[in-house]
């Protein structure tokens, strides 16, 4: 194994440890225990850009549109989502929090910030300065190499 194997297969685990830890702790800190991560993605997506439709939240999270539209009639009759017809075009279906909802986004969001300080409080000045760079490094790194990325042949394709 090269060298460069051995990087790669070392960010790929650390990528991925990260990301399990990460989606661990959120899963716990959930205010509602009965609450998918879905459904908490959907609430705070939708209380950062109110007004949003299925099918830009399928795209932001990366699922289907379907599943968007069954996890939204969750929370339709969970009274923390609402639908409106849009006035200007009839056959757009805009999402918007209720009153129940923006109340849950906003204990979720000092929830969340409060468990970021906690990690961060762990952290030196300079442990947090490196991470950023790192992460900086490797987001501006995947947004230059996404093209590469799409037209590289997969397994599949290649056997």
């Amino acid at each position: 194994m090269s060298r460069n194997d051995e990087n790669i297969q070392k960010i790929e685990q650390s990528i991925d440890q990260f990301r399990q830890v990460i989606n661990g702790i959120r899963k716990h800190n959930l205010l509602d225990p009965t609450f998918s991560r879905t459904q908490f993605e959907i609430i705070t997506s939708i209380s950062d850009n109110p007004g949003q439709t299925t099918s830009n939240l399928a795209t932001q999270l990366h699922v289907t549109r379907g599943s968007i539209t069954q996890t939204v009639d969750t929370l339709v009759r969970r009274d923390l989502v609402a639908r409106t017809v849009d006035a200007y075009d009839r056959r757009i279906v805009r999402l918007d929090l209720t009153e129940a909802g923006r109340s849950y986004a906003q204990a979720a969001r000092a929830a969340q910030d409060s468990w970021m300080a906690s990690l961060v409080s762990h952290l030196t000045q300079d442990e947090v300065k490196k991470t950023l760079e790192a992460f900086d490094t490797l987001h501006t790194t995947l947004l230059n190499n996404r093209a590469a990325i799409k037209e590289s042949p997969t397994k599949e394709s290649a056997s």
